[in-house]
């Protein structure tokens, strides 16, 4: 954890891979788990935002308002200021909302564990796993029909035997 205490910033495909992993969760089980810091975890999900933004303006031809983002502390102040100007930005946290909730407890799969994250604390002492990954042992919820996959489609779907 000390490596990743020390940096600002994780490289932006490390991050933005991290956070749209649809097995990891949110952003308190992957600080919980030791896979990044808060200000990491803010700063990628800065990053991922405006290159959804520059995806949906080139896509849906909406145009944006730029937005300076080096000296946020909080993606929300941003949202709030910047929602009142950009579709796109409105758009793109929208989608971010709602991998969110595809993301949660109804929907993850079950999972032999293999491999553990966050199994220790920060002084080493054993404590509950935070992610616990394996091959599938029962399958969750499936995804909605409205969220882009088709119909029928689950998360264990994406899961090889041996959980990868």
């Amino acid at each position: 954890m000390k490596g990743l205490d020390n940096a600002q910033s994780l490289p932006e495909v490390k991050i933005v891979g991290t956070l749209l992993n649809p097995l990891l969760r949110g952003e308190t089980a992957m600080l919980k788990a030791g896979l990044c810091t808060k200000s990491q975890f803010d700063k990628g999900l800065t990053t991922l935002i405006e290159r959804a933004v520059f995806v949906i303006e080139g896509f849906h031809k909406v145009v944006s308002h730029p937005v300076n983002v080096e000296n946020v502390n909080n993606l929300d102040d941003v949202i709030d200021t910047e929602c009142l100007q950009s579709p796109a930005f409105r758009i793109a946290k929208n989608e971010w909302t709602n991998l969110l909730c595809y993301k949660q407890g109804v929907y993850q799969p079950k999972m032999k564990a293999n491999k553990v994250l966050g199994a220790l604390d920060k002084e080493g002492q054993p404590c509950q796993t935070v992610f616990a990954l394996g091959p599938v042992l029962e399958r969750g919820r499936n995804l909605p029909d409205e969220c882009g996959l088709p119909v029928g489609r689950n998360l264990a779907d994406f899961i090889d035997k041996t959980g990868h």
